[in-house]
């Protein structure tokens, strides 16, 4: 084998190993991109059930501080009611005695339920 001969042979053989290197390096490359979207894909999924679970704490917590706000506006209301009630008794109480008494106290009592009189 001629001198010439000796360097295509070792040109074709670096060619070849520099084809195989490469192809190799393609394919490693290919698989680190198909792994690398995959675990993006898994930690994007992650955040996205983490947020609706922080989501759902923030809307529960929101639920509970509006329902404990309506909560006490309607025991605030209740109240008023009451004590305007019972105003509105005391003023009512004084006029009761006054003309007609027997017949008022007979029509109440016959609106209570039997066996309450």
């Amino acid at each position: 084998m001629g001198q010439k001969e000796l360097i295509a042979a070792l040109r074709e053989e670096g060619e070849a190993r520099c084809a195989r290197l490469r192809a190799e390096a393609t394919a490693r490359l290919a698989d680190f991109e198909r792994r690398q979207a995959a675990e993006i894909e898994q930690l994007t999924t992650e955040a996205a059930r983490e947020r609706a679970r922080k989501e759902e704490a923030i809307r529960a917590a929101l639920t509970g501080e509006a329902a404990k706000e309506a909560r006490a506006i309607l025991l605030a209301a209740e109240h008023a009611l009451g004590e305007r009630l019972f105003q509105c008794a005391r003023r009512a109480l004084g006029t009761l005695r006054d003309s007609g008494y027997g017949e008022l106290f007979s029509r109440l009592a016959a609106e209570l339920p039997p066996g309450w009189g």
